[in-house]
């Protein structure tokens, strides 16, 4: 296996594994199934700007500060 071929594989592997918490974190913190369904999408379409648009624009991270009481 040459080092093109290994650094393909590991960026793979790490892209997968990120994608899959995005899914999963999206899954958990969006109430509304029609918002976390357009999330998912964008975050599968567009690979690594949609990941970075969810955690920046889609949590509110005020809402989450307000439960939390700190």
């Amino acid at each position: 296996m040459d080092t093109s071929a290994l650094l393909t594989l590991i960026i793979t592997v790490v892209y997968s594994v990120a994608l899959l918490f995005t899914i999963i974190t999206i899954i958990m913190d969006t109430s509304n199934s029609a918002k976390s369904l357009g999330y998912i999408l964008v975050a599968i379409v567009i690979p690594v700007f949609g990941m970075v648009l969810y955690f920046s624009a889609g949590i509110n991270y005020r809402k989450r500060k307000l439960y939390r009481g700190s």
